[in-house]
């Protein structure tokens, strides 16, 4: 007999996964509780840090005044809390996981959460529409406040962008400003001096951070870039392509963003060879 939880006994329960665990909790879980947290941003698969995706508790959060208080179970109490079904699971919406987060992300984190909950999902060739606006999170702050971390949601929230494909670039374009560059520009369609698109294989090449008027764009390659022949291909046309049009292309890793030194170099220098 297999006791996941205290209260809750059954036989070959399916326990490996995070979605198995919150499944093995349901018969406990309150009418009015749903998961929440870094359990909701994990189901989701939001961008988290690892000390989150590596939590063991799940967290849950109750609309009455009780709430959970068993080994492995993270409760918690809070009203006017919207939700979400994803599979069979209820989840609390995906603005008001970001707002939940705050005392748990510092600042980029938080910035990079947001950003990836209002940009377009894109996964195995298929692009699924954002999990929600930035006037849905604001509408999150608002029914939160005053509670515990407002301020900094209220800090956060005119730096969250969409059209971002990664933390990484979060992590890129708040290191440029915080270094005193200009704000690069998400996912523009590059042009060459005539003002014609700039193309790649047959689609247009949308730099993922670039300064349009100087021609100046910033590639953000992760270790996927490098391991996938498809997609390494597919990087070198876009260089390629945007080179042809007289751009200037930087191409930045994670050691960039580590020791940034030659990178804000070689970006300045490439602004001011443009004026």
């Amino acid at each position: 007999m297999q006791r996941p939880f205290r209260g809750i006994r059954g036989v070959e329960l399916a326990l490996g996964t995070l979605a198995d665990r919150c499944r093995a909790y349901l018969p406990a879980l309150h009418p009015d509780a749903v998961f929440s947290h870094s359990t909701a941003a994990r189901l989701l698969r939001l961008p988290l840090p690892r000390r989150l995706q590596d939590e063991e508790v799940i967290h849950v959060t109750c609309g009455s005044p009780t709430r959970p208080r068993i080994p492995g179970v993270s409760g918690h109490r809070e009203r006017n809390l919207r939700t979400i079904r994803w599979q069979d699971l209820p989840l609390a919406a995906p603005a008001d996981v970001w707002c939940q987060l705050a005392m748990s992300l510092a600042a980029p984190e938080l910035i990079a959460l947001g950003d990836a909950l209002i940009s377009v999902r894109r996964a195995g060739g298929s692009v699924r529409a954002p999990w929600c606006s930035a006037e849905d999170l604001e509408a999150a702050i608002e029914r939160r406040s005053p509670a515990a971390g407002t301020a900094k949601l209220r800090a956060a929230l005119p730096m969250v962008r969409a059209d971002v494909d990664s933390p990484k670039e979060t992590e890129l374009r708040l290191l440029l400003l915080e270094r005193g560059f200009p704000e690069p520009v998400l996912g523009a369609r590059a042009r060459n001096a005539r003002g014609e698109s700039v193309r790649a294989d047959g689609f247009p090449v949308r730099p993922d951070l670039s300064y349009p008027d100087a021609r100046v764009a910033l590639e953000y390659e992760g270790d996927q870039h490098r391991t996938d022949p498809r997609q390494w291909r597919i990087d070198l046309a876009r260089v390629r392509a945007l080179e042809a049009a007289g751009w200037i292309v930087i191409r930045v890793t994670a050691a960039d963003l580590r020791s940034p030194q030659d990178l804000l170099r070689d970006l300045s220098a490439a602004l001011a060879r443009r004026g």
